[in-house]
């Protein structure tokens, strides 16, 4: 059960950080006068780097989890 909200947490970062990257370009062209904060991309690499740490941790294969 603990696996799966990791999942449901570590799926929910990569969508918001793909809406991220995918909207940000278009803000640049477009002049909002919105500035990047790259804070947001920290708290993305934090989040995932999260997920990604407690999930290797029951991994069992060495590999596997020097590879993630």
């Amino acid at each position: 059960m603990k696996t799966k909200i990791l999942d449901y947490i570590g799926l929910s970062a990569a969508t918001l950080c793909l809406i991220h990257c995918i909207v940000f370009p278009l803000l640049l062209i477009v002049p909002l006068g919105i500035l990047h904060n790259p804070l947001v991309d920290l708290l993305f690499l934090l989040v995932g780097g999260w997920v990604v740490f407690r999930i290797t941790k029951e991994i069992s294969v060495i590999w596997l989890k020097f590879l993630f």
